[in-house]
This record gives C-alpha cells, structure tokens and sequence, in this order.
C-alpha cells in the first residue's frame, strides 16, 4: 500500500500568469495558474549541480529538446562536457530556450523534453526574457521571470501551453533543456497587433 505524504513547511513551486493585450495597450484577458509544471529534467539538473565534487568527476544525463540523452560530467578534473550554470535568459528573436510558447492542448507529463507544438518567433514575436531580483512576500522568497510575445502575422493565434527551456553550453555547443511545461486551464487567443506577456513566479514558501 503506498503512503500518502502530507504537504507542510517549506515548499518550492512554480506558479504563472499570462495576459493579453491589444496594440493600444487595453487589457483583453488575464489568468493565473499554479499547478508544479516542473518535468524530470528540473530535478536532474539540480542534482547534477549537487554531485558536483573537485576531486571525483560524476555524470548526469539530460533529454534535450530535441529528444536526445546528453550527459555531462559535474566535476572538475576531466576536459569533457560539463554541466555548466545554466541560463534562461533568452534575447529578442531567439525562441530556442528562455519563456516558450506552443499551441497544444497534450496533457502535462514529466517525462516531457519540449513543448508539445511550439509556436515560433515568426509567427509570435519573441521579446527579451527578463529576470528579476529575488523579493521577499510575508513567508514567501520569489523571484519572476517575464517574456512577452507579440502577433504581427495579421490573424489571431491561440496559445495553449508554455514552458520554461533552459541552456546549456559547453565549448560551441548550445544545448537546450525543458524544465516546466504548463498547459493552459483557458487557452489565450491573441489578436493581430496584440501582446502575450508570460510571468513565471519560481518562490519557496517557509510557511
């Protein structure tokens, strides 16, 4: 028989809100959602920097984006690939990592490497991803990553799901990892000319 955990004290989560708004700046829909969207890769790479040790070189295997296992070493000694601190800020125009957008309604899975459809910066403009300074909320630390993404193809487009795809690069090598993926409770029509603004809000909770 398997033993129910009871959820109490500290606690890490990921939560979210998307808004639209229209080329003037009105706001036409806002919604919230928080329900843990991290996948198996998160946990991955937050051991990997965990089994990093100076004297021993261990390994952690990621599923990149495109379905394939990398491993990286997380040590120190060896001149291979390392797990190296890794980024989601992302410029304007790049849509390979950073705040992602996509169009399918497949439902959550950990196991999951990459949006299901992801919608490109050709047909939603990708803004810069920002990253802002961690703040304190009562018994809350938080932190808000932000990306707004604009339609300028001359028909709406609806989003159904976003996800956070981190980076990782060793030498030349650019290598993309999923680490949250949320599917939209209300899926988000975005009208041409219109704005898609993403707030993911990563906090741990004392309470």
């Amino acid at each position: 028989m398997s033993k129910k955990v009871r959820a109490h004290g500290i606690r890490m989560a990921l939560a979210y809100d998307v808004e639209v708004r229209d080329k003037y700046g009105k706001l036409l829909s806002k919604r919230k959602g928080k329900n843990d969207p991290f996948v198996k890769n998160w946990i991955l790479a937050l051991q990997g920097f965990y089994k990093a040790n100076p004297a021993t070189d261990n390994s952690i295997t990621l599923t990149d984006a495109s379905g394939n296992p990398q491993t990286f070493l997380t040590g120190y000694g060896l001149a291979s690939q390392k797990l190296v601190p890794q980024s989601l800020i992302a410029g304007a125009g790049t849509d390979a990592f950073g705040v992602q957008v996509g169009a399918s309604d497949v439902a959550f899975s950990k196991t999951q490497t990459s949006l299901q459809s992801k919608i490109p910066n050709a047909t939603l403009g990708y803004g810069a991803v920002t990253v802002e300074a961690v703040e304190d909320e009562d018994s809350t630390s938080r932190t808000r990553i932000i990306r707004a993404f604009t339609n300028n193809t001359g028909s709406p487009q609806t989003v159904k799901e976003i996800g956070l795809v981190i980076a990782n690069k060793y030498a030349a090598v650019q290598y993309y990892f999923l680490i949250a993926r949320d599917v939209l409770a209300s899926p988000q029509t975005v009208p041409d000319g219109a704005t898609l603004t993403v707030r993911y809000r990563l906090y741990i909770s004392y309470a």
